[in-house]
């Protein structure tokens, strides 16, 4: 299945941000053709060891899943697909970075790759 990834870096005023995508951007999203679902992951430090040097941390992990990579350019290239991307530009462009993937799953039950999508 192919996904949009974006990482968004520790900011200030963490907690109006995600009332924002929650409420207004993610359900944008949900509404246009070829997007599947979406998952928002808050980022903690993890338990062990140090951040391995990176300068900067992460406090907000989302997926957007499309019906396919054609379905993902539809929505990127589309009058509500941009307003999209223009609402989220206008909120975080300065602390987001995104990044496009081909989800391959693993599981226990399944002893073969899966590709999901």
């Amino acid at each position: 299945m192919f996904k949009t990834i974006a990482l968004y870096k520790d900011i200030e005023d963490a907690e109006a941000f995600e009332a924002f995508y929650v409420n207004e951007f993610i359900p944008k999203m949900l509404s246009l053709p070829g997007v599947v679902k979406l998952k928002v992951n808050r980022l903690l430090p993890a338990p062990f060891g140090e951040r391995g040097g990176q300068e900067e941390s992460y406090f907000l992990l989302c997926e957007t899943y499309y019906e396919s990579a054609e379905a993902m350019q539809k929505v990127i290239q589309s009058p509500e697909g941009l307003e999209a991307a223009s609402m989220i530009m206008e909120k975080a462009s300065k602390f987001m970075t995104v990044y496009v993937g081909k989800e391959e799953v693993y599981s226990k039950s399944s002893p073969s790759v899966s590709s999901a999508g």
